[in-house]
């Protein structure tokens, strides 16, 4: 789709860098502007006197997500770039990666590519931080519990063979009692154990109420997902949370490539096959085979389709990569379907 012009933004945590690049490829204009609210009033100005309100934003769902808000309420259009489609254009013409290039390179993606929209609602938006802040408190969690265990390990090796992986609130409360004596080095490893027990028995709650949360704030089209099997909170979360605004994708195949979920063609001569696709939202794509194992391994909905495909003489992770790009075709439809987009 073309533009008269567009402005490419690259983004950073403290900068913004615009490129205006005209319809016919000529650089018109360039600005670096503070990634605040007096830049993005400038990137206003800067737009208008290139006579322009489209933007295409590389970043536009991190470092880029208030201009994208602040746009939209000006009547401006934040197009999404996605990364790898930059990536994809440096690769084919010359220069060095800079931020004005990559700038430049947004805008001229805007120009040749239909992108989307960036417009997420309020809701989604609200379940992808929830969903990122526990996910970041299970990773601090995991360590946590590591650092526990090796701890253990140092002064009473059969006790920590025996503990297994900790995870009950029980398992917890034993360990915030124990007491090494004897000496400083057995006292100083107890005194650590306690007190990395009780931060992890708090990042516990912490994780418990961020779930209850995400159950509460889980609109009807979370709960359409997570009645396909292997799809439970955290994953309609994440799917939701992702997506944004699914009416943004034109059709289940424009949905499938943004998930890297569409198959690539890797056919020689008479033999016809298909590569795994590594472009896309790597988030979505892990829900996706998470959920493909998990009902694998019940006998649940794509048992069958494997299975056929298996028989049709597709390896195994030719199938499962098939079996994916069936299941973003069903997630696609059960988020378009009247009763969850209300």
């Amino acid at each position: 789709m073309t533009h008269s012009t567009v402005v490419g933004v690259d983004t950073h945590l403290d900068t913004l860098e615009l490129v205006a690049v005209t319809e016919a490829g000529v650089i018109a204009e360039s600005m670096t502007a503070p990634n605040t609210e007096a830049g993005y009033r400038a990137g206003l100005r800067f737009a208008t006197r290139n006579q322009t309100t489209t933007w295409a934003i590389e970043g536009s769902g991190n470092h880029g997500r208030a201009l994208s808000v602040f746009l939209t309420e000006h009547a401006h259009r934040p197009l999404e770039v996605p990364t790898w489609r930059i990536d994809q254009l440096r690769r084919s013409s010359t220069g060095r990666k800079t931020d004005h290039r990559d700038a430049e390179l947004a805008a001229r993606v805007a120009h040749t590519t239909t992108l989307a929209v960036r417009v997420r609602p309020q809701v989604t938006e609200a379940l992808r931080v929830l969903r990122n802040y526990r996910d970041s408190l299970v990773r601090d969690q995991t360590r946590s519990l590591n650092r526990i265990h090796a701890l253990i390990t140092q002064i009473d090796p059969h006790r920590a063979a025996s503990l297994g992986r900790i995870r009950s609130i029980r398992a917890l409360r034993e360990l915030s009692r124990v007491q090494y004596r004897g000496d400083p080095y057995r006292e100083t490893i107890s005194a650590l154990i306690r007190t990395e027990v009780k931060h992890a028995q708090q990042r516990r709650h912490l994780i418990t109420t961020t779930e209850k949360q995400l159950t509460e704030l889980l609109p009807e089209a979370g709960i359409a997902l997570m009645e396909i099997t292997g799809i439970g909170l955290i994953g309609a979360a994440t799917l939701l949370g992702e997506i944004g605004d699914i009416t943004r994708f034109r059709n289940p195949a424009a949905f499938a490539a943004w998930a890297g979920t569409a198959p690539l063609d890797a056919s020689s001569g008479r033999q016809q096959r298909h590569r795994l696709n590594r472009r896309g939202n790597r988030q979505i794509n892990r829900v996706l085979e998470f959920a493909i194992l998990t009902q694998l391994k019940q006998r649940a909905e794509a048992h069958t389709y494997i299975t056929r495909k298996l028989e049709e003489g597709k390896t195994k992770r030719e199938a499962i990569r098939a079996a994916k790009r069936h299941l973003t075709t069903r997630i696609y439809r059960t988020l378009t379907t009247p009763t969850t987009l209300t």
